[in-house]
């Protein structure tokens, strides 16, 4: 591999060219691309090897009898191991890229990271949303376009995000200013989708904890919801009209205004759920994946422990054959 093969590597911005300095291996183009052959490639048999590369060549080493500091120090003086400093120079600006330590944070083996995979990618919403979708598309109709969209573009998309991440392992931000400077908005727009999805999936993680705390009760007749409210011996007359769980739902758990010029106020219950929910991913977050990375056992597993249970009791409830049928029979 030679100098202007690496220039033309298509991780690079164009228009950047690259010229290396290396201390420690010899001032051969060689030795240093050997080098930089293993950091890529994820080897860590060359220890403390610094690797710079800037818009224009310079010597490394000792210079007027003065030794440079190694580039792949930290800023409080020690030095980083197996440390690589990436400097990009060129018409569109300069890109810098300091490799991984070896102390970052990893997954401890690789079922963690395979259940935190499954989490992220096979969310409950998409196997309770399924049904619905295929019922409301065409019935088992809908599976053909499912099934050639997840093939040609849902797994190719999951498997190079993945690799990218493993491989650069980097943020998104950093992912796509590495690729190229001009997708860093990429990034940014990956940042806010993940913002925007925890926002509204703390609200729905609310009003679980709703009624898994009023679903505590000694018997179903007992349910909050299960009958409509009686007031002076007569019924509810929305409830009436409705069903005794849909009034629970908008009056109880949402206290629904008339309209959407009448705001209302929040349920304080509500509001009580939800500082929980967001206390919860605190301590899920705190301390990275280390942290996460031991609460995935449970919610990567225990969902779809209870989904089993759940199409196990459906399956075997009368008339069972016949809705599912109803419900893949294309239309």
């Amino acid at each position: 591999m030679t100098e202007d093969d690496f220039n033309r590597l298509s991780l690079w911005p164009s228009g950047c060219k690259c010229d290396c300095r290396t201390r420690g291996v010899g001032r051969s183009t060689t030795g240093l691309f050997s080098v930089f052959r293993k950091f890529l490639s994820g080897s860590t048999e060359s220890e403390n090897v610094p690797v710079k590369m800037a818009g224009k060549a310079e010597a490394i080493g000792p210079r007027n009898g003065h030794e440079l500091a190694p580039l792949n120090a930290r800023a409080d003086g020690s030095e980083r191991p197996h440390g690589v400093t990436i400097v990009l120079q060129g018409s569109r600006g300069s890109l810098q890229r300091e490799a991984p330590d070896e102390d970052r944070a990893a997954w401890s083996g690789k079922l963690q990271f395979f259940l935190s995979i499954i989490g992220y990618s096979v969310g409950l919403g998409n196997i309770w949303r399924f049904p619905y979708l295929c019922q409301q598309n065409g019935g088992g109709a809908f599976l053909i376009p499912f099934l050639i969209m997840l093939v040609l573009e849902g797994i190719p998309l999951f498997l190079i995000e993945m690799a990218i991440g493993q491989k650069m392992r980097l943020g998104s931000l950093g992912v796509w200013n590495t690729i190229h400077p001009w997708l860093g908005g990429i990034g940014i727009s990956s940042c806010m989708v993940t913002l925007f999805v925890a926002l509204y999936y703390n609200v729905i993680i609310t009003w679980v904890f709703f009624y898994l705390f009023n679903s505590i009760r000694l018997s179903a007749d007992s349910l909050p919801w299960a009958h409509c409210p009686v007031d002076n011996g007569t019924r509810e007359a929305e409830c009436n009209k409705a069903s005794s769980t849909v009034y629970f739902w908008y009056r109880e758990a949402l206290d629904a205004s008339p309209s959407i010029d009448e705001p209302g106020v929040p349920r304080w219950w509500i509001v009580l759920y939800l500082l929980l929910a967001w206390i919860i991913v605190f301590f899920i977050v705190m301390k990275g994946i280390q942290s996460s990375g031991k609460v995935v056992y449970f919610t990567s597993l225990f969902p779809y422990i209870v989904l089993t249970i759940f199409f196990i009791r459906g399956v075997t409830l009368p008339g069972s054959a016949d809705g599912i049928i109803h419900m893949y029979k294309p239309k």
